[in-house]
């Protein structure tokens, strides 16, 4: 029976004993955001201006990255068009032919800083801009000409319904 007393006080005694401990301050997760048991309106307004503030900086980031982006990306296109041209002009010149610049056509707006290879879809041929020359299908199977194509002599292929397509399809 004493046994049973004591063991009991004991027990009693970690009992009132966590009750101390649970009750002392800042042991509640959300003392920190209220001030004598009420809302703290002045922590929750500067908590929101701080998350305003650092939106707007990240906004300007952004902006400012992209803006970078887009200037690299643009001289990157003009370095390559400059070689490309380079290049070309070599070949020319090592194959003994006469240069040849794309068509006006191709220099218009909607042709601007692309590198792939227009599709005529109403008359079936490619411009191929690495070559500069027209692929089209003959009797025979596909044909390369340097020239435009007889059937395409007088078109005006600025205006005509075109796609813009990754490879050729041979």
């Amino acid at each position: 029976m004493k046994r049973w007393m004591i063991i009991l006080g004991i027990f009693s005694l970690f009992i009132s004993l966590q009750k101390d401990v649970i009750a002392q301050p800042g042991h509640h997760k959300y003392e920190k955001h209220q001030r004598y048991g009420k809302y703290d309106k002045d922590y929750h307004k500067d908590q929101r201006k701080a998350k305003k503030k650092h939106y707007k900086m990240q906004q300007k980031s952004k902006e400012k990255y992209y803006k970078e982006r887009k200037k690299q990306s643009e001289k990157a296109y003009k370095a390559y068009y400059k070689h490309r041209e380079k290049s070309y002009k070599h070949y020319v010149k090592q194959q003994k032919k006469a240069y040849k610049d794309h068509e006006r056509w191709y220099y218009s707006p909607k042709f601007y800083h692309r590198d792939d290879y227009v599709y005529f879809p109403k008359y079936k041929a490619y411009y191929d801009p690495y070559r500069r020359g027209y692929v089209y299908q003959n009797k025979k199977g596909w044909m390369f000409s340097p020239t435009r194509p007889g059937f395409l002599a007088n078109i005006d292929l600025g205006k005509v319904n075109i796609q813009f397509v990754g490879k050729l399809p041979f």
